[in-house]
Parts: C-alpha cells; sequence; structure tokens
C-alpha cells in the first residue's frame, strides 16, 4: 500500500519526497482526514516531517548513548559459559550466572572461587570491556578484558601483561581415560605438558619479602625469616616500587668479562649418588668486573665491593631422588648448582628484597656474595635454553634435593607461577641421564622465585661429597662449629688441598656455604677446613 500511495502522488511534485512518504503513511492506516494533507502547502508536510525526525533522534539517543563508566553487568558482555583455553585445550574455565568460576583441567576441577565485572576502563590504547575480577583460594586475580565475542573471549592478566584466549565450548570437559595429569606421593595433582605463557618481561612484579614459613605458589618458603635492613641506595629507574614491578629488559649490567682459563665442573655417580666437583666459577663464560668501583655508574644501585674467587665445591646427590613427604625450606645461599659449576642462590637478596631486580649482575646473571662465591639468582642468559623433540628445555642444573632444574619451556611455550606447586616444579616425562622418564622436576621462570620455591625431595644433612663407597655427614650445623668427629668427610678434607694451616676455606653446609679456616683437628693428622660459628 506504500508503493501505491507513492505511485499515486509521484505527479505532485509540489510535494517533497518525505511529505509524499508521510502521506503514504496515512493510507496505509487508512486515515483519510489526514490524507488531505497530501494537498496541502509543502511547508506544512515538511514541517510534520521534521517533528517525526525529531523525535526518532532523541530517541536514538537515549538508546545508544551510554557512560563509560557504567558498571558492566556480567550479562551484558556474554561472559557466562563454559572456556577453553587455546594454549592448552585441557585447561577449561566456568564463569557462572551466580558468581561463581571454577577452573578445570583435564575434566576435574581443580579451584574454585568468585567473579565479578567491575567497570570499563581502557588499557592505554587498547579498548576493553571492562575489568574482570576472580577470588580463587583467597587470591585476587584482575584481568582486563578485550574481547568477548559468541564464540572468543580475551583478557589480559593484569599482575603479568600476558594476553590469554579462550573458545567457547558447549558443554563440560569429561576426565580422561588416559589421566592426563600426574599424581605425586603427597597427592598433589600436577599438570602436564605445555605452559601458560611467558609473562611480560617489561612489568615483571617485584619479589620483595615474598616469603613464607610453610610452601606458597610465588613464595620462597624460607629457613630464614629474619633479613638486614637494606643499604641505603638509588633505586634504578628500571624498577617501579608505586606500581610493584620492574622491567627487566631496562635493567643495566656490570662491564668486563674475565675468563677462567682454569674453571673445571666434573660429574661421576656411584650407585646412590651424583658426585660434583668445581672450583666455582663459570665453565662457559666469563665474570663482570667485581668489585663494582666506587667510580662505576652502577656503584649508586649497589655497592658490591666483593671479589669473584676460586672455590672447593663438592657435592653428593640423590642418584634417584624421591619426593619427600614434607617439603622442606630452602636456606640461605646454596640451593643447587648448575651444569657450569656456579652457585645457585635463592630468588631473594640478603634483605628480602626481589634479588633479580635490585642488585647489579654482570651481562650473564651471575655476582660475588662476601665469600667470593659467584653465583646466579635466577637462570642466566648465557645458557641457551635448548629444548628436545618433546619441545622441553634442556637441564640447567640440580637442585640439593637432586631433582633436575630445567629452563623455562614445557611443551614449546614458556612455564609460569600459575604451571607450577610450591615448590616451582611438575610432574611428567623429561630427558635424565640419557633416558626418558617421568619425574618431579623444577623450572626455571622469568618470574620471581626465578628457581626454586621449596625442596621437594629429601635433602641430606650435608651434601659433601662421599668416599667411593659411603656417605659421611657433618654434625648438626646449626649450633657453633669448632671441630669435627673422629673422621672429617672428604669435602672438609678437599677443601684444604694445597693450602696450609690458617688458609681460608669454603664448605658446603645445610644453611648454604660458609667460609671456614684450614685446621688439623685434635685426633686428626690431615688438614682440614673447619666452618667458622655462624
Amino acid at each position: 500500500m506504500l508503493g501505491v500511495c507513492l505511485w499515486e502522488h509521484k505527479d505532485n511534485m509540489s510535494l517533497s519526497f518525505l511529505g509524499r512518504c508521510f502521506c503514504a503513511l496515512c493510507y496505509v492506516g487508512k486515515c483519510t482526514k489526514w490524507g488531505t494533507l497530501c494537498s496541502m502547502n509543502k511547508l506544512v508536510l515538511l514541517g510534520a516531517g521534521a517533528v517525526v525526525l525529531l523525535i526518532l533522534s532523541i530517541g536514538a539517543w537515549f538508546l545508544f548513548s551510554a557512560d563509560a563508566t557504567t558498571p558492566v553487568e556480567p550479562k551484558k558482555i556474554n561472559l557466562i559459559g563454559v572456556w577453553e583455553s587455546t594454549d592448552d585445550p585441557r585447561a577449561v574455565i566456568v564463569y557462572s550466572i551466580d558468581g561463581t568460576v571454577r577452573e578445570l583441567y583435564d575434566g576435574e576441577e581443580k579451584q574454585k572461587g568468585t567473579w565479578i565485572v567491575v567497570d570499563k576502563v581502557s588499557e592505554g590504547a587498547i579498548p576493553s570491556l571492562g575489568v574482570l575480577q576472580t577470588v580463587i583460594n583467597g587470591e585476587n586475580y584482575v584481568y582486563t578484558i578485550l574481547e568477548v565475542t559468541d564464540s572468543v573471549l580475551v583478557v589480559s592478566y593484569q599482575q603479568r601483561g600476558n594476553v590469554i584466549t579462550y573458545i567457547r565450548r558447549n558443554s563440560l570437559p569429561q576426565p580422561s581415560s588416559a589421566g592426563g595429569f600426574s599424581i605425586n606421593k603427597v597427592g598433589t595433582a600436577i599438570k602436564e605438558g605445555r605452559g601458560t605463557g611467558r609473562v611480560n618481561p617489561v612489568a615483571l612484579v617485584l619479589g620483595d619479602h615474598k616469603y613464607a614459613t610453610s610452601p606458597k605458589v610465588g613464595y620462597i618458603y624460607s629457613c630464614q625469616t629474619s633479613f638486614d635492613e637494606a643499604e641505603a641506595s638509588e633505586i634504578g629507574g628500571w624498577i617501579n616500587e608505586e606500581a610493584g614491578t620492574y622491567d627487566s629488559t631496562a635493567k643495566p649490567s656490570v662491564g668486563g668479562s674475565y675468563e677462567w682459563s682454569d674453571a673445571f665442573m666434573t660429574m661421576s655417580t656411584t650407585s646412590s649418588a651424583r658426585i660434583i666437583s668445581s672450583n666455582g666459577v663459570p665453565t662457559n663464560h666469563g665474570t663482570g668486573d667485581f668489585p663494582i668501583d666506587p667510580s662505576d655508574e652502577m656503584y649508586v644501585y649497589d655497592q658490591n665491593l666483593n671479589t669473584v674467587s676460586e672455590q672447593s665445591v663438592s657435592l653428593s646427590l640423590p642418584l634417584a631422588p624421591q619426593i619427600a613427604e614434607n617439603a622442606s625450606c630452602v636456606p640461605k645461599g646454596a640451593i643447587g648448582v648448575a651444569l657450569n659449576g656456579v652457585a645457585i642462590f635463592s630468588g631473594f637478596d640478603a634483605y628480602a628484597r626481589d634479588a633479580a631486580a635490585y642488585e647489579i649482575h654482570d651481562s650473564c646473571d651471575g655476582h660475588p656474595d662476601a665469600n667470593g662465591e659467584y653465583h646466579y639468582h635466577s637462570g642466566s642468559q648465557c645458557f641457551e635454553d635448548t629444548v628436545d623433540g618433546q619441545q622441553h628445555s634442556a637441564l640447567f642444573g640440580y637442585a640439593l634435593d637432586g631433582f633436575g632444574l630445567y629452563g623455562k619451556k614445557s611443551g614449546g611455550t614458556y612455564v609460569n607461577n600459575k604451571d607450577l606447586d610450591a615448590c616451582h616444579g611438575h610432574v611428567h616425562e623429561v630427558a635424565w641421564d640419557d633416558e626418558v622418564e617421568e619425574m618431579y622436576h623444577y623450572h626455571l621462570t622469568d618470574e620471581y622465585p626465578y628457581t626454586l620455591g621449596c625442596f621437594k625431595g629429601e635433602v641430606a644433612g650435608e651434601t659433601l661429597a662421599p668416599d667411593d663407597t659411603e656417605v659421611t655427614s657433618l654434625p648438626d650445623t646449626t649450633s657453633p662449629i669448632s671441630e669435627y668427629g673422629d673422621v672429617p668427610p672428604s669435602g672438609a678434607l678437599a677443601a684444604c688441598d694445597g693450602k696450609v694451616d690458617g688458609n681460608i676455606c669454603s664448605v658446603i653446609i645445610p644453611d648454604g656455604p660458609r667460609e671456614g679456616t684450614c685446621r688439623i683437628p685434635s685426633d686428626w693428622d690431615e688438614l682440614t677446613c673447619v666452618a667458622d660459628q655462624a
């Protein structure tokens, strides 16, 4: 009928097109009274049309304008449902309309908490739809929602900066009959395979004072609970204390590269032990200029006046490490040794700050302590993080409980704290002593605590190397040490090899390396390294 009306008035050129349409609408409604408008002056018709357009415009303004700070209701952005990670299809998250969130892995529920979308924001130049907050096991997780459709969800994890993408599933996954995860001796489910992606290296979360008195993910379960007060030093521009982050790509290092021509690291095995000997300096790279000269621009950030010196390191580690009934704390000082003979320390410094953030290291991420022992607090850029046929990083070193410490990748993807347990490890097949074994192992990560959070395995009271057929132990080193018992361990003897009475030496004890003095104890006729009182 609208077409008929327009056709009937096609010759009435005194009417605008809008006026003819207005008449057509009246015609369709069989409004004969209003139909007389079609013969009225075109100005009247144009005025009526303008009123209609004004009404439509006002309605459109109310319909489409919205305050950018209006809280976003969860159902408006369509989060409710089942979402599968594109990084690992076995990882699924479920947002329910009642405000609960569930995290599943391989069909099994691992964690549960609450969720809410609090507001619309903008993340730099990236448009966002809102801020998603979840609370799981008392921990707050904050995500910026970058995209959400009927099929795709993209969020940015604000604490780490990494972007996570999910696709919508039509139903919950079923537990895999093949397992898909491994259970360790204390009944903890450990994810296999892929990591969840690399954290943002320009905004790494500081690990300052993140130590605990029991195992906790992202923390160090520390034997030491009292720390020195930090010396007054200038805070580097790569550290953002207000945001609690630092930019690892902008952190400087000391110059120099002294090559240690006599550096060595040897490893042998007995039926039960892995014997490692080293002089503590790297076999694969040089060390920087230490002590840091007061004229060096790095000195304002770190007044490290220690000199790198050779050590006498002799370790005996379990050849077949076992998971302990309970995890144990990590000591001050050495917690492991790298394959190049360098000691691995925990992730914080003497002041319980994030060592990788605050301390000035050389270009290979090492520096000396007060005993001259060169060490790492994290991985080293001078180790290539190669992967095997399973896209798993190669071995980096050994923890003092005997378990391996591998590089930063698993299943071809970077791992982070979210992929690992409180001790900073997990269980799946890895290359081990020229074999492939399913076993527990640790990983290096870009984020704190970098190496170990605790010892997963049994740690002997003493890790000094035994004789060929038996393991000997030092007495309890938590009390002052003056002399050994009847027979000193061979490692204490080796520490004074080539030295004379009164020379400084170094031994490895449960709370890390300790400086000592070469002496001849009573009832023993050989020069022996006797550790000084703590």
